[in-house]
């Protein structure tokens, strides 16, 4: 693993340059990994793990309280399944919770007014439902205390990663429309296809006060060799984007100022650590997860932002 500069200047953070980025690898099945999640309290981090192969119950946890790290399997009560993967019965695409002391699991919402959500993870591309999408691809606003949804932005073809500034007036929101598979199950799902000619885009819009409403699109990225999937902004305003074959590290105005390259296809990524400091990529397409060290501390988690 390495790192690029886009400019002449290799500092990364608090005086820390280029030579000083280490990593460390875990080897992982071949299926997708994605939005991983920090545990503060338990230094742990969940790693969702996506089908294939299909059926695949097991999430993963790292603990991080060992050196090195020590990666092991958990189920949620009761488990998330697969698309498919229960005979006689079904489980439609969800929003839950999942306590980590105990791992129960409380689906929380799994419609919009009775339409079922195509997925409701970011990777919109490579999660075949096994029948024709109900709705178009929009962005939503989900309330935790009333549980209402609300359509945020319909005009992105393929919306994917999303992550508020640290002051929640700003969120960015990325389009992978370059990556794209047939809709209808009658096709299957006979893999992934790139066109280069359509967007691959990081867009900003502005968020009213009352958080419901996105508006003045703008765009200030786009990613040059892959679609841009995982999204964070770090505590000093830097924005970061899963691109492929590494993370990409822009100013708040879309300029890139730095790329971290692997070996395998990075699909998201989450600090970790009592300061943020330490960065963790997840993936597919190369079975890695690697840790990057010396890097911006990462943004705690704003509640206001959050609840838009």
């Amino acid at each position: 693993m390495g790192a690029v500069s886009a400019s002449a200047n290799t500092n990364v953070a608090n005086g820390a340059t280029l030579k000083d980025v280490s990593s460390f690898m875990l080897l992982v099945s071949e299926a997708v990994h994605e939005t991983p999640v920090y545990l503060a309290s338990q230094n742990k981090l969940h790693l969702p793990q996506l089908a294939p192969p299909p059926g695949y119950l097991p999430q993963l946890v790292m603990d991080l309280n060992k050196g090195p790290p020590i990666l092991s399997e958990y189920l949620s009560d009761p488990p998330v399944c697969s698309n498919r993967s229960i005979r006689g019965g079904e489980q439609r695409v969800s929003l839950r919770t999942l306590d980590p002391e105990t791992n129960k699991s409380v689906t929380l919402v799994n419609n919009y007014f009775g339409y079922y959500f195509n997925t409701i993870d970011d990777l919109v591309f490579n999660a075949p439902t096994g029948s024709p999408p109900q709705l178009p691809s929009v962005s939503y606003r989900y309330n935790t205390s009333s549980g209402a949804i609300f359509v945020v932005d319909d005009s992105i073809g393929q919306p994917n990663g999303i992550a508020f500034n640290q002051e929640g007036s700003i969120v960015y929101i990325t389009d992978s429309a370059a990556m794209s598979t047939p809709v209808d199950p009658q096709y299957g799902h006979p893999g992934r296809t790139f066109n280069a000619t359509q967007r691959r885009t990081v867009y900003a819009f502005d968020v009213s006060g009352d958080g419901t409403h996105a508006y003045n699109e703008r765009p200030i990225y786009m990613a040059s060799g892959f679609v841009p999937d995982g999204l964070e902004v770090a505590a000093n305003g830097y924005i970061m984007a899963g691109v492929g074959q590494g993370v990409d590290i822009l100013d708040p105005s879309g300029q890139l100022l730095l790329t971290i390259q692997t070996n395998y296809t990075v699909q998201n990524f989450a600090w970790t650590g009592p300061e943020l400091k330490a960065l963790w990529l997840v993936g597919s397409v190369g079975r890695g997860v690697s840790k990057v060290g010396a890097c911006r501390p990462g943004a705690e988690v704003n509640l206001r932002a959050r609840e838009m």
